[in-house]
């Protein structure tokens, strides 16, 4: 952030020259974008503070490990007399630091770039960006309007427009997003949510809404009465310290594990209905994500046999089964198993891989969780999807 820290009060001093660390310098907006941008490309952590000196005000400028790093907000610049108009250094930031490592993260980056040069909708809006805003948004054309809600988070960097973290889709590429989006048929609210997480054009919402009403797949999987609620669990401090889990048939035996923090389900498949085969697949997820410190299954046999004992003896967690028939006390796991087995029956409709549908599953937020996704809970990341995600969310926030 930039606050002013005292002010002289010599008012025949009229000064267009600027210390800036000691250093004086002829273009004070140019040099402190430039601060930005250096902190910017070579400080991924800690704290960064340089002393100003605008005109007749000392002003400490100052980004500490908590702020938003990659965003150059007009306010930082509100008590130095200069105003942070767009330009090649504000846009060399993000060249050197978002779409770098965005490249990594979207195969077709140069068609992303090719269609936004050629999207005139989106011509206009770079040139607002690159140029500055109407006070009005009745200014603009009728193709631009919508863009003006969100104009103040809108940066453009190396071909692409930003807004935030969200890649900015061209037309021409909206109808192939949408299908990638649709493609795991996670059902309107949770496309829509994990849209949102990641792409942005006017109308994206409304469009995903008519995709799924559409949908014949959509519309056969979904509920014609309500279930009867599930019981509650508290909700655990950390993630993977208590795990639901239960097996389920689709054409083969599943066993199915879920965080009851994070909601991030585990899926195996089973060899046979053994519990010998439930225990080493459990022994495989566990050795991946850590013993939790409890794990809640039902009382089918695999579950209460000796054999399972042993292992719960011998990886030190608590086992707690449900109550006998009645599969609800037992609710994140039942409800779990609904939603991964809906996915999975859509998929083989559609003829996609089941396992990109529990993919996006993992990337999609949640309810009441302010707007996390369970793979972001359980490892503080999103995981790399075919959808353009920017770096800023594949990368551990540990």
């Amino acid at each position: 952030m930039v606050r002013e820290v005292n002010e002289s009060s010599d008012d025949d001093e009229d000064n267009t020259q600027y210390d800036v660390a000691g250093v004086n310098l002829q273009e004070p907006r140019k040099q402190l974008e430039d601060l930005m941008i250096d902190y910017i490309a070579g400080q991924e952590s800690g704290d960064w503070t340089e002393t100003c000196q605008i005109g007749r005000n000392k002003v400490d400028f100052k980004l500490d490990s908590g702020s938003q790093a990659d965003i150059l907000p007009e306010d930082c610049f509100k008590n130095t007399g200069l105003a942070l108009l767009p330009s090649k250094a504000s846009l060399k930031s993000y060249s050197g630091h978002k779409i770098k490592a965005l490249g990594k993260t979207i195969a077709n980056l140069k068609q992303f770039r090719e269609e936004t040069a050629a999207d005139p909708t989106l011509a206009k809006v770079k040139g607002h960006i690159m140029n500055g805003w109407p006070v009005d948004k009745h200014h603009l054309t009728s193709d631009v309007g919508p863009y003006y809600a969100v104009h103040n988070e809108l940066v453009f960097c190396d071909g692409i427009i930003f807004l935030g973290n969200r890649v900015v889709v061209p037309r021409s590429m909206q109808k192939d997003m949408l299908k990638k989006i649709h493609e795991s048929h996670l059902g309107i609210v949770k496309l829509k949510q994990r849209a949102r997480a990641i792409l942005y054009w006017p109308g994206m919402n409304l469009q995903i809404e008519d995709t799924v009403a559409k949908c014949a797949i959509c519309q056969s999987s979904r509920k014609t009465q309500p279930a009867e609620p599930m019981i509650q669990h508290d909700i655990p401090d950390r993630p993977w310290s208590k795990l639901g889990a239960d097996v389920f048939h689709l054409g083969v035996n599943y066993l199915l594990v879920v965080d009851y923090y994070s909601k991030f389900p585990e899926v195996q498949a089973l060899q046979d209905h053994t519990a010998h085969s439930v225990i080493h697949e459990l022994k495989i997820i566990f050795a991946r994500s850590g013993t939790p410190d409890l794990l809640i299954t039902d009382n089918a046999s695999q579950f209460v046999c000796e054999d399972f004992r042993t292992f719960q003896n011998m990886w030190e967690f608590r086992h707690v089964t449900s109550s006998p028939r009645y599969p609800q006390s037992n609710g994140q796991a039942e409800r779990c198993i609904q939603t991964v087995k809906t996915l999975m029956k859509k998929a083989k409709v559609s003829g996609r891989d089941p396992y990109m549908a529990l993919l996006e599953y993992r990337n999609t937020p949640l309810d009441g969780t302010e707007g996390y996704a369970p793979a972001q809970l359980l490892n503080s990341r999103l995981l790399k999807s075919r959808l353009p995600t920017s770096s800023t969310l594949l990368q551990s926030q540990v």
